[in-house]
């Protein structure tokens, strides 16, 4: 009766230790980035050289767990292709609407001139929004 109790208890052990950790490898792994498409940009279109400008750019995420993460940007001369990342918190119970977030996108310019901002709305497609530099 001793070895069956004490076998048991080892078995529960074991099994919830297993547990604990399959809980703590999947809770390392509760977060996922995707592209999230632009719907608005606002704000100034001049900016004094060493200056800083902020524009205000709008999106929806997928659902209510959806928050900025970070903004990607390529730059070919004074053309920035920029593209919005969004993170997920896949571990939460998450509401399904759509909200629309915002960041703010600051453009720290390098030199006088124009400078077109292009805002990713699709792969395809883009916000366009010509940038001064005095």
């Amino acid at each position: 009766m001793k070895l069956l109790c004490t076998l048991l208890f080892a078995g529960l052990l074991f099994i919830s230790g297993c547990d604990a950790t399959s809980a703590s490898a999947e809770e390392k792994n509760c977060t996922e980035t995707k592209t999230a498409w632009v719907s608005e940009v606002s704000g100034a279109s001049t900016v004094a050289l060493n200056d800083e400008l902020k524009l205000v750019v709008s999106f929806p995420v997928n659902n209510g767990c959806g928050q900025f993460n970070q903004f990607i940007e390529s730059e070919n001369g004074n053309e920035i292709s920029i593209e919005v990342e969004a993170i997920y918190d896949t571990c939460s119970m998450c509401t399904m609407d759509i909200p629309t977030r915002k960041a703010d996108y600051i453009f720290r310019p390098k030199k006088e001139g124009s400078y077109i901002l292009k805002f990713k709305t699709s792969a395809t497609e883009f916000i366009t929004k010509e940038i001064t530099v005095n």
